[in-house]
């Protein structure tokens, strides 16, 4: 639907009786003659719309509002080869921008309007997103305990020595969205998140857990969004409440030179620790949290690269568990041999309040470090087939704490097999 309205917009009895392929090559040697020269290019973009080569337009165009920047032509037919390419946001901007643009006539103003109301048709409404996913594991120190058992963080009654030995587990994950958009040119719209997740292990069920969490957010614009979201979550440690959290957010977008998008994010909440049996002195956690961060995306072709810097505060009725902590982090994706290659590494300096630790008189500090990889899997090529959003893949996690408390040291790592679907609508 969106190509028929797009090659309509602009369509020509003459130019469709004629052989286009031909015309588009007269044309090129053209252009390539006087690049300069804004009709042709005009004509050039007008009839790769008309074939319905609208990246081959796409990059016309580009060039062309380098040396006519402000001409209104190539400004509504960009906006109408991001429709086509349904990139939605950015034709939008620039509808908006021709709209709002008073030296712009009336005839253009219409047609700009009539484009945005295309978009609004397309885009505007209650749309919604599902997902559901599986994992079947192996996890090393499930608890993240010490290497020194009777040193444990959870103090258990009676040490349980868990920090070298392996435990399958299986895990479920379901996750929903609702989003409501409006036709307005602030482009704002209202989202709903909910998401519940709950991991089993097979024989060591002091670390079986679920997490529910739900998110109401409201978003302002599309190409440098503005939002303030409502974050509520609950954990559950064998079948019992163990910490409920309440906070706000809110997430500037930025855009950057060279094709870098920014975000940066502050939240304040409250976390309330629950009295539980196999965690004595949980409730003791209870305290304000605090949370700054400045992140970056790159496009590099087919591949992204992605950094973030954070700050965390803790505060807590105990000052032992009350904290700083700041943390630098990496994540990109590789094409490789067909396959999608997904990795994460991550490194945080964390240093509590209390000037005295428990069996120490110094002030503890950990260096804590992540490193994770993820390959979706080649057979999930030959599924999509017939399931088209089904995705295979399999992941690694390494975690490791240096403590300058050697008796706080830990590791933890897995190894485990996702399966997901997702179903979308509107």
């Amino acid at each position: 639907m969106i190509a028929l309205t797009s090659a309509s917009l602009w369509h020509n009895d003459a130019l469709a009786g004629e052989d286009l392929e031909e015309r588009i090559s007269a044309l090129y040697q053209k252009v390539y003659e006087d690049p300069s020269n804004v009709g042709l290019n005009l004509e050039l973009v007008r009839t790769q719309i008309l074939i319905r080569d609208y990246k081959g337009a796409s990059g016309t165009l580009e060039r062309l509002l380098i040396i006519a920047p402000d001409n209104i032509a190539a400004q509504l037919l960009m906006a109408q080869v991001k429709i086509a390419l349904k990139n939605f946001s950015e034709a939008k901007v620039i509808l908006v921008n021709v709209i709002d643009d008073r030296t712009v006539d009336a005839i253009n103003k219409r047609r700009a309007e009539t484009l945005l109301q295309t978009i609004d048709q397309l885009t505007d409404g209650l749309s919604w997103q599902a997902s559901i996913e599986t994992n079947l594991g192996i996890s090393q120190n499930p608890e993240n305990k010490p290497s020194k058992t009777a040193y444990s963080l959870y103090l258990p009654t009676t040490p349980i020595d868990v920090s070298g030995a392996s435990q399958e587990f299986r895990s479920i994950t379901a996750s929903g969205t609702l989003e409501q958009r409006f036709n307005s040119y602030d482009a704002t719209s209202l989202r709903l998140d909910l998401s519940h997740q709950r991991r089993d292990y097979n024989s060591y069920n002091k670390s079986d857990y679920e997490v529910y969490s739900a998110a109401a957010a409201v978003i302002r614009g599309d190409k440098a969004p503005l939002g303030g979201t409502v974050r509520l979550m609950r954990v559950r440690v064998r079948e019992r409440d163990f910490m409920d959290q309440i906070g706000l957010e809110s997430r500037k977008n930025i855009t950057a030179p060279f094709g870098i998008q920014l975000a940066g994010t502050a939240y304040l909440g409250r976390q309330t620790h629950r009295a539980h049996v196999n965690f004595s002195g949980n409730e003791k956690k209870t305290g304000m949290i605090g949370k700054l961060s400045l992140s970056g995306t790159m496009m590099l072709g087919q591949k992204a690269i992605r950094a973030s810097l954070g700050y965390d505060r803790k505060q807590a009725v105990d000052s032992r568990y009350a904290f700083h902590q700041t943390k630098l982090s990496f994540d990109t994706n590789l094409p490789l041999f067909g396959m999608n290659l997904l990795g994460q590494a991550s490194i945080a300096r964390k240093r509590y309040d209390a000037s005295s630790m428990t069996f120490s008189t110094k002030r503890r500090r950990d260096n804590i470090a992540n490193i994770a990889v993820e390959m979706v899997l080649p057979v999930a090529q030959s599924i999509k087939k017939f399931a088209p959003n089904m995705r295979l893949s399999m992941r690694g996690d390494v975690n490791r704490t240096f403590s300058n408390i050697d008796r706080y040291n830990t590791t933890k790592s897995e190894v485990m097999l996702k399966a997901s679907y997702a179903w979308q609508g509107r």
